[in-house]
């Protein structure tokens, strides 16, 4: 994997897990870009939407997150299940 970094931490409305933007770029392409969540604590780290293409996040409630991605195909603000959260 390329040079990664880490931004826009947000807390879910219920202060249980927060979310952030995982961002990595090969050298002469364009940044890739994953949601993680995780506990408060650091544990239960889960990987979102790994289309690399996704932006704009913001929870809807605390198993749902709202988010512009490429998720299974398709363009568009999608919200994401909590299957993934």
């Amino acid at each position: 994997m390329g040079r990664s970094h880490f931004s826009v931490p947000i807390c879910n409305p219920g202060d249980t897990r927060f979310l952030f933007l995982h961002r990595w770029r090969f050298p002469g392409q364009g940044f890739q870009t994953r949601p993680v969540t995780c506990a408060m604590a650091g544990s239960e780290i889960r990987i979102g939407d790994d289309s690399g293409d996704i932006s704009h996040l913001i929870w809807k409630e605390d198993e749902t997150v709202l988010a512009w991605s490429r998720l299974c195909g398709r363009r568009g603000v999608l919200a994401i299940p909590g299957r993934w959260w």
